[in-house]
């Protein structure tokens, strides 16, 4: 960031991120900014990895339609009474926007800016009920979290369980959906990375029967999409790793979402 940026102006920073920054960074997301017609230069800038390097930002600003809009993907509502960083921060941004400098020189269009909410309804009632193994700060509850950079993994070391690798779900509603998508984890490490696996459904969490799915993937980091024969309605849904590559025995996953397509 430009440590002179009026936006910053009530928010003690160095042109990279220091203490700090620890809370907002731990509350976030990165915008990706790559689809965008006209691209804006960040106020707060994220540095992405050299495999990548893709045009990230945390805090931007644009005209849109008849107004002016400043985008962050800090989350400033979640427990903000703890965290005084945050405080800070967002005090900063709303006394810039109340000024003549708030003066965006790009424009886009609202439906761009639209496009960047997302619905959380869709799996937020969602819990982990059971699982196979998990290891500290890896656990399966990561793959529902909405965060890519967040992974569930088995253990690699020591006594290492073999694969299947198994994960059951609650959705805490019954859901419609025709296929699955899996992220593997996205931190350039190809640890863990699954190349096999089954999908099941039940309706109780008790009863699975045969697989509905099953898919094989490739060796990279792109979703992995697992499309079933028809529409399917369940509370409950089994994912089973079946095999890894490398003969690795341990698995990761960063995200499980059931879409319609």
């Amino acid at each position: 960031c430009d440590p002179e940026h009026p936006a910053l102006s009530e928010f003690p920073t160095e042109s990279h991120s220091n203490w700090q920054w620890w809370d907002a960074m731990s509350y976030s997301h990165a915008i990706n900014l790559k689809s965008f017609a006209a691209q804006p230069e960040p106020i707060v800038r994220i540095i992405d990895d050299w495999f990548e390097n893709l045009p990230l930002a945390l805090i931007f600003e644009v005209k849109a339609g008849n107004g002016k809009i400043l985008v962050s993907g800090i989350d400033f509502w979640k427990d903000m009474d703890k965290r005084p960083e945050a405080r800070q921060l967002f005090y900063s941004l709303k006394k810039y926007m109340g000024i003549d400098s708030f003066n965006p020189e790009v424009k886009m269009e609202v439906s761009e800016i639209s496009a960047l909410i997302k619905d959380p309804a869709a799996m937020s009632q969602a819990v982990i009920i059971q699982y196979d193994s998990e290891v500290p700060g890896f656990e399966a509850a990561n793959i529902l979290d909405d965060d890519p950079e967040t992974i569930w993994h088995t253990p690699w070391d020591g006594d290492i369980p073999a694969y299947p690798h198994t994960v059951d779900i609650d959705l805490g509603k019954e859901m419609r959906f025709n296929a699955l998508k899996l992220v593997p984890r996205q931190d350039g490490i190809t640890g863990g990375w699954i190349s096999e696996a089954e999908f099941y459904i039940s309706p109780d969490g008790k009863s699975w029967g045969k697989p509905v799915a099953n898919g094989k993937f490739k060796f990279d980091k792109k979703e992995k999409i697992i499309r079933l024969d028809k529409e399917y309605s369940a509370r409950y849904i089994r994912l089973v790793a079946l095999k890894g590559f490398q003969d690795q025995e341990f698995s990761s996953l960063a995200e499980l979402k059931l879409i319609m397509q």
